[in-house]
């Protein structure tokens, strides 16, 4: 069936310089040359064939509806509508879809929902049940996960579309991020059929995030057991090996092996890099994330975490021009970066590299001027690591911004307020909170003012070098 059609594409292909009315094609020929084009992202041609395939069947409504969703795909939602209008079926399925997605896009959830349950209550409406499974699909394009769920399961069991539908409801879940559901209806198609390869990669992609690296790993090598030749499933394998609690050097060399066969592969170039990071590898890391980086687009939201991860890796090895540069290089900053940049500061402070984390956090505190986990985070990685006058402009944008400090924060803000604004009534407030709420660490971060065991004795000790100090 696959040779049979690419021999008819290559024929089409060939024709195109010199193609005529008189070049003959089967209708259905055309509308699988024009999927394939569409699904490769190949419009123009698309288009230029479905120009073809209309002069050769001007009555082909198969056509005209291909053509329709052409139209609809590219936004001309008026000129598809008054194809959709002269079909001469207008209870077909494709009239029926249109009509649900035209009405979900403009936002009219009502009368969409209302032509779904017009389908759900008619019995007699031919392959009903097909029917439900595509309107479910297009809500799933369209984010509505609940809703999609919701008709699916009138699926019947026993029924052809079944697995399709559990595949599509784990889908649903797992957007939803309820994935212990999503487990749920998984294992129910796993159950329908054991050697459905696709079954076992959803399984993982759920595991992975449950954070179920093992069992990630097992659904993988099921996969792989049933095609080897699976990209996903190895992939889905040598991230659930990199992010395993036991690295060894076995794991590593298949990982590389891995990244130098797909050296586009993000998904676990990343991790490989961060794995041999937390290994204190930073040599075997650099071309990796120098190679993802270049292939990363600039409007791409993993750029942010490459240059935080190449930043590190330039400062692990001394490169701190390099490493400088890559904080600069920061063009944008928001929330969802915020844990990995945690997690590259806490490796900045094990291997004392702190100047590099003051460059940082300047970078990100101009992207991101106002978020109370960034002010909080700063805090920390400033009093964990004694850095005060080096870090001023830092101290005090944390610090005239009380509205984002947390009760975590006050020790810090309590010994920053010690060294730089020396006045009584907010240092008093503030180191009243810090000592409530964290004891152990205030008394860690003013031992270089007063080396105390205790709080009383610390508070003995401040009151004793405040009392010069000026109330406001």
């Amino acid at each position: 069936m696959e040779n049979k059609f690419n021999e008819t594409l290559s024929r089409y292909e060939q024709s195109l310089s010199k193609i005529s009315l008189n070049e003959y094609f089967e209708a259905d020929d055309l509308l699988d040359i024009i999927d394939y084009y569409i699904k490769n992202e190949r419009y123009a041609d698309a288009d230029q064939c479905l120009g073809f395939a209309l002069a050769q069947y001007p009555d082909n409504e198969d056509i005209w509806i291909t053509k329709a969703y052409r139209l609809k795909s590219e936004g001309h939602w008026d000129e598809a509508r008054a194809i959709i209008d002269n079909l001469s079926d207008q209870e077909c399925a494709d009239a029926k879809l249109f009509r649900v997605e035209e009405n979900i896009a403009s936002g009219d959830w009502d009368r969409a929902f209302f032509f779904v349950e017009k389908i759900m209550d008619d019995k007699l409406v031919p392959n009903r049940v097909e029917l439900i499974v595509d309107i479910a699909e297009l809500l799933i394009d369209y984010g509505l996960y609940t809703e999609a769920t919701y008709f699916l399961k009138h699926v019947p069991d026993g029924h052809a579309e079944k697995p399709h539908a559990l595949e599509l409801m784990a889908e649903c879940h797992f957007q939803n991020h309820d994935y212990d559901k999503a487990v749920e209806e998984s294992n129910k198609l796993i159950d329908l059929d054991p050697y459905n390869q696709r079954s076992w990669e959803q399984m993982a992609n759920i595991r992975q995030m449950q954070g179920n690296f093992q069992e990630m790993r097992e659904c993988a090598d099921y996969a792989l057991a049933i095609n080897p030749k699976s990209d996903l499933a190895m992939r889905q394998r040598i991230i659930g090996l990199l992010c395993s609690e036991q690295l060894n050097d076995d794991i590593f060399d298949e990982a590389k092996k891995y990244s130098k066969q797909h050296p586009e592969d993000l998904y676990v170039a990343m991790p490989l890099a961060q794995a041999l990071l937390d290994d204190s590898r930073p040599g075997d890391a650099l071309p990796i994330l120098r190679r993802a980086l270049k292939l990363t687009p600039f409007d791409s939201p993993d750029r942010v975490t490459l240059l935080l991860m190449l930043g590190w890796t330039y400062c692990f090895i001394g490169d701190d021009a390099n490493a400088k540069q890559c904080a600069l290089a920061l063009s944008s900053f928001d929330a969802s970066n915020l844990q990995h940049l945690k997690h590259t500061l806490k490796q900045i402070a094990d291997f004392q590299k702190p100047a590099y984390g003051v460059e940082l956090l300047d970078r990100v505190h101009e992207l991101m001027p106002s978020n109370s986990e960034l002010f909080n985070m700063t805090v920390w990685f400033l009093a964990e690591n004694k850095i005060y006058d080096k870090a001023f402009l830092l101290w005090h944008h944390c610090i005239t911004r009380p509205e984002y400090i947390t009760l975590s924060a006050t020790p810090g803000i309590a010994r920053a307020i010690f060294e730089f604004v020396k006045d009584k009534e907010i240092f008093s407030y503030y180191l009243y909170l810090a000592l409530h709420s964290h004891p152990d660490e205030t008394l860690d971060y003013f031992r270089d003012v007063a080396d105390c065991s205790g709080v009383e004795e610390l508070i003995k000790a401040l009151k004793e070098k405040t009392k010069n100090w000026k109330k406001d």
